[in-house]
């Protein structure tokens, strides 16, 4: 499994999640039979499943703030996707709606898993 994958849930969304969810998606966190892909597939079907009054809840990415009140929108938007999906679809928003410089706020992009 990647190091890279991410040992625990981000910052803030144990404090907005029900307590089973957070239980589930640290236990699949942890879960170092789990590829990668198996990770996200498990964390997306439980994310997937929340009411959106929750989802709207949780903390945005560093940077996600700072971006045009339109492109924070359309990234807000973006359901009902597999992780994949989504990452495609907010690198194309990304790529098509912000400049260079805008683009500078936000993390890198993960790497793909090895």
């Amino acid at each position: 499994m990647s190091k890279l994958f991410f040992q625990d849930l981000p910052p803030g969304f144990a404090e907005v999640l029900p307590s089973a969810t957070v239980a589930q998606l640290r236990s699949i966190h942890q879960d170092e039979t789990l590829s990668w892909q198996q990770k996200h597939e498990r964390i997306d079907a439980i994310m997937s499943s929340l009411p959106a009054e929750i989802l709207d809840r949780l903390p945005t990415p560093p940077g996600f703030n700072m971006l045009p009140s339109d492109v924070q929108a359309k990234l807000k938007s973006i359901h009902g996707l597999n992780w994949q999906e989504r990452h495609t679809k907010i690198r194309e928003i990304i790529e098509s709606s912000l400049t260079p410089e805008q683009r500078r706020l936000l993390p890198p992009s993960p790497p793909p898993p090895v």
